[in-house]
């Protein structure tokens, strides 16, 4: 039966919807549409009535990832790499397609190293995708040494920044390391971050005395850079 279904799309017999992406039209059916994604049944079907649409603009996806997920539906096959997982999780969501879903966050879980488990980790929490949160905050938690000295641990949000840092089983020789972390995504925009400290030294598990230093690091350094070269003797 799917093998009949793909086949009937990829020779375009029997379409009744265009789905316009990229400023490129790609013919299917509604009703496989409508029965496989929510998204599509509910752009497709209006209260207890078919919807007269016969074509639907798409613009959070590419038209290379369209044509995967399409692929997905009429075959229930999908060649996920390295290079289009991230993507395809994401029109997963979108088109809330559990399945498909399911499928990319275990195969990114698979595929996560100190190079890219932040980014990941940012990307499950977005996605609700459990496999990769897990082994992400595991990779990060056994290599946070090396990874809060990238540029994308600057880019963490606060709220990610303490997800991380309030771990239990962050692997660090000392609490010097935390410090230097917090201090180091602080001053990557310190003007806005400088008032997030109060919540971050709330939550971070450190002695008191290691906060202080940390505000006390933090207003040094900020009332240097507001002095004035002429102010500098």
């Amino acid at each position: 039966m799917m093998a009949a279904l793909g086949g009937m799309w990829r020779r375009r017999l029997y379409t009744d919807l265009t789905l316009v992406v990229e400023g490129k039209a790609v013919r299917c059916h509604k009703v496989i549409l409508a029965s496989a994604s929510p998204y599509f049944h509910t752009r497709l079907f209006t209260g207890r009535r078919e919807s007269p649409i016969d074509k639907i603009f798409l613009t959070n996806v590419s038209k290379t990832i369209l044509d995967l997920i399409l692929d997905f539906l009429y075959t229930g096959e999908c060649p996920l790499n390295l290079d289009n997982a991230e993507d395809i999780l994401k029109a997963a969501c979108l088109f809330q397609l559990s399945s498909l879903h399911d499928m990319a966050d275990l195969y990114l879980s698979e595929n996560i190293d100190a190079s890219n488990c932040l980014r990941i980790f940012k990307l499950a929490n977005s996605t609700s995708s459990p496999l990769m949160k897990e082994q992400a905050r595991w990779v990060i938690n056994n290599h946070f040494l090396a990874i809060w000295q990238t540029p994308m641990f600057r880019h963490l949000t606060c709220k990610e920044l303490i997800s991380v840092i309030e771990q239990d089983e962050l692997v660090v020789p000392d609490e010097d390391s935390v410090c230097n972390a917090i201090l180091t995504w602080l001053e990557a925009d310190r003007d806005k971050r400088r008032f997030m400290l109060s919540e971050i030294l709330r939550r971070v598990k450190l002695p008191q005395q290691r906060k202080e230093f940390i505000k006390e690091t933090l207003a040094a350094d900020h009332m240097v850079k507001r002095k004035s070269p002429a102010s500098v003797v």
